[in-house]
């Protein structure tokens, strides 16, 4: 709708063109301003077209056009209708180009059936400019027209070889035969071919198993090292350590778990060589799915030779699912022996 209002208002392409050369003038400023009022028209209809699937029209239409409806639904249906005059008058085939997702897949899609538009290289090339009935030779058919990159969407040359911005409509075809006739060439010098297809499923097919085999690896590898908890344990930053009243070393960790599963979690940590030290206290950790518990754990040691730094290890048991991770640390203060 869009590209009619603008046929109709500003002529054809090369009109437009010709228009926007022009600079400011009556003619500049009334065919511009009408073919925007009419786009923000059709942009503003769409908008509401789409919001009346969401509110009843006699309480979406007559309010919006008496300023009574509410500022929320007033917001959504400007933003919608923005949306629509941007994309369809400014963006247009760039969204082809560089937004659309299907352009960067539908390769994958395609097998020994599928017809992709193609130019006959062989036939219509060298290409050249000509009169009608004018023979030149070493020149094949192709009079370099150009037409079949105006009328292409997303603006590309399909005489440069297959391209993943086509989308295949055939306007590039229909073009191409007007030109052929007016010059009494045979037509479908730009035509649907599955030759051309076939020649790339052969180079895809191992490439395609190639990445699918990495995709397949990585979730393997991803889902033998996933655990159902994450943990990360601090020490104190006030101190390296302390001696209590009895004489004993102690150290403090700060333990965050973090619960990756659906349900309620228990974690159950423990010491891994309890001869050497032992926890003032046990801690006691549950997590709801999804929360980042902190739990301050006290850690303590004789005390006979307050220098030594030795490596403690902590071993993290999920109850549930019996997912076990093992953190090691340093213990300052401590000594080798109970």
């Amino acid at each position: 709708m869009f590209n009619w209002i603008e046929r109709r208002v500003e002529g054809s392409h090369n009109q437009s063109k010709a228009l926007d050369k022009q600079g400011f003038s009556l003619n500049f400023v009334w065919r511009k301003l009408t073919k925007h009022v009419l786009w923000l028209g059709i942009s503003l209809l769409t908008a509401l077209a789409f919001i009346s699937y969401f509110i009843p029209v006699e309480q979406l239409y007559i309010p919006f056009f008496t300023l009574n409806l509410s500022v929320v639904v007033t917001g959504w249906v400007l933003f919608f209708a923005g949306c629509t005059y941007i994309n369809a008058g400014f963006i247009r085939e760039k969204m082809c180009l560089h937004m659309c997702p299907y352009s960067r897949f539908q390769s994958a899609m395609f097998d020994e059936q599928t017809s992709l538009v193609t130019y006959d290289v062989t036939r219509g090339e060298n290409r050249g400019k000509r009169k009608r009935g004018e023979t030149i030779k070493h020149m094949g058919d192709c009079v370099d027209c150009n037409l079949c990159v105006q009328v292409c969407p997303a603006g590309i040359d399909i005489r440069n070889g297959l391209q993943y911005e086509c989308i295949n409509c055939g306007l590039c075809i229909d073009a191409c035969d007007q030109t052929m006739s007016k010059f009494n060439y045979p037509k479908r010098l730009i035509d649907f071919s599955k030759s051309t297809t076939q020649k790339m499923i052969k180079g895809q097919q191992l490439s395609y198993l190639a990445v699918i085999a990495l995709l397949v690896g990585g979730v393997i590898i991803w889902a033998m090292a996933w655990t159902s908890f994450e943990v990360n344990i601090i020490r104190d930053r006030q101190a390296l350590y302390r001696i209590n009243q009895q004489g004993v070393v102690e150290n403090t960790y700060l333990f965050k778990i973090r619960n990756k599963a659906n349900t309620v979690e228990h974690f159950d940590v423990k010491i891994e060589n309890p001869k050497v030290y032992k926890f003032e206290n046990k801690p006691k950790i549950d997590a709801d799915p999804g929360e980042l518990k902190t739990v301050a754990v006290v850690v303590s040691q004789k005390q006979t030779n307050a220098q030594n730094v030795d490596k403690l290890r902590f071993t993290i048991t999920a109850k549930q699912n019996g997912h076990t991770l093992t953190k090691q640390v340093s213990f300052y203060g401590g000594n080798k022996g109970w």
